[in-house]
C-alpha cells in the first residue's frame, strides 16, 4: 500500500467518482512500486487536468460556460485543498532530446524514464543525463509523428528543430484560451485541451509556460537523453521538461511529486489499471 497517502475524492456531474492518490517526497522506483500495489499508474497530463478542473470550485457563471464546453463538470467538491492543485506533479509523459535539436514527447507507454526508473533516478539524482540506448531511440523514432492526430495514436509526438527563443529555458508559451489549437497541448491533454485552457483562463492564468533544456545544450550532447515532464501547481501551471535544480550547491534533476488517479464510474465500477511490466 502507499505509505500515508493523501487521497482526494471528487464527485462529477455524471455521478462518476475520481480518487486521486498522492505521495510526497518519493524515490522514483519506490513511488512507482507503491502505485503498482494500488493497481495505479503515474497520472497523465490529461488525467491531472481533468481532476484539477473537477476539484476547483468554479463560480456559477463560469460553470455554465464550462458546461457548454465539456460534460465533465463537477457537481460537488470534496477536499478542495487537494495536493492535486497545490503541488508540482510528475507526468506519465516525458521529453526526449535529440542531438539534432528535435524533441520527442513520449506517452506513458514509451516513456524511457518509466521503463528504466532505477537507472534514470540514479543518474538524475547526481545531476547527470539519462542517455538513451540505441534500442530505446529506435523505438521512439519508429512511433514518432509530427502530425498530432497520428502522434496521439502512435504515442510519440515529434517537435522538430526547436529554439529557446524567450529565455534560455522557455521555448514556448501556450495561450490558455486557444490551448486546443497547439499540437503539444493536443497531444498531452487530448480532447480536454480546450476545456482545460478555458478553466485556467477563468482562474486568471492566460498562458501555460513550457520549459525545456536550452537548445545549444541539447545539440551539444553526443547521445539522446530523457528528462521528466512535470506539471506545475494550479497557480503556475507550467509544463516543465527541464527540472534542473541546485540546492545548497548540490545539482540534480527533480521529478516532482507522484500521483495516480482511479476512475470509479457511477454504480461503483472501477477502471483499475495494472502498469505494464
Amino acid at each position: 500500500m502507499i505509505a500515508d497517502p493523501c487521497k482526494s475524492r471528487i464527485v462529477k456531474g455524471n455521478g462518476e467518482l475520481l480518487e486521486a492518490y498522492f505521495r510526497n517526497g518519493f524515490h522514483l522506483e519506490e513511488g512507482l512500486a507503491a502505485l503498482k500495489e494500488e493497481r495505479l499508474e503515474v497520472a497523465s497530463a490529461m488525467e491531472i487536468a481533468e481532476a484539477r478542473a473537477a476539484i476547483k470550485d468554479l463560480p456559477p457563471v463560469i460553470r455554465e460556460i464550462w458546461s457548454s464546453l465539456s460534460r465533465r463538470v463537477v457537481s460537488r467538491i470534496r477536499e478542495p485543498s487537494s495536493p492535486i492543485l497545490t503541488k508540482r506533479l510528475l507526468l506519465a509523459e516525458n521529453f526526449n532530446y535529440m542531438p539534432n535539436g528535435d524533441i520527442l514527447v513520449a506517452s506513458r507507454r514509451y516513456n524511457p524514464i518509466l521503463k528504466f526508473p532505477e537507472k534514470a533516478a540514479s543518474v538524475h539524482e547526481h545531476g547527470e543525463e539519462f542517455y538513451l540506448d540505441g534500442d530505446t531511440v529506435n523505438e521512439l523514432m519508429a512511433h514518432a509523428e509530427t502530425d498530432v492526430e497520428k502522434a496521439i495514436k502512435s504515442g510519440v509526438l515529434l517537435i522538430p528543430g526547436w529554439k529557446g527563443e524567450l529565455t534560455e529555458s522557455y521555448f514556448m508559451e501556450l495561450p490558455t484560451m486557444y490551448l486546443g489549437g497547439y499540437p503539444l497541448a493536443q497531444f498531452l491533454f487530448g480532447d480536454f485541451a480546450r476545456p482545460y485552457g478555458c478553466f485556467l483562463n477563468s482562474l486568471g492564468e492566460s498562458r501555460i509556460p513550457v520549459t525545456a533544456v536550452h537548445s545549444n545544450y541539447a545539440k551539444g550532447q553526443e547521445k539522446p537523453f530523457a528528462r521528466p515532464l512535470v506539471m506545475g501547481h494550479i497557480d503556475y501551471p507550467e509544463l516543465d521538461g527541464d527540472n534542473e535544480d541546485v540546492y545548497n550547491g548540490y545539482y540534480s534533476i527533480h521529478y516532482g511529486n507522484i500521483c495516480g488517479i482511479r476512475r470509479i464510474h457511477a454504480g461503483g465500477a472501477t477502471n483499475d489499471k495494472t502498469p505494464d511490466n
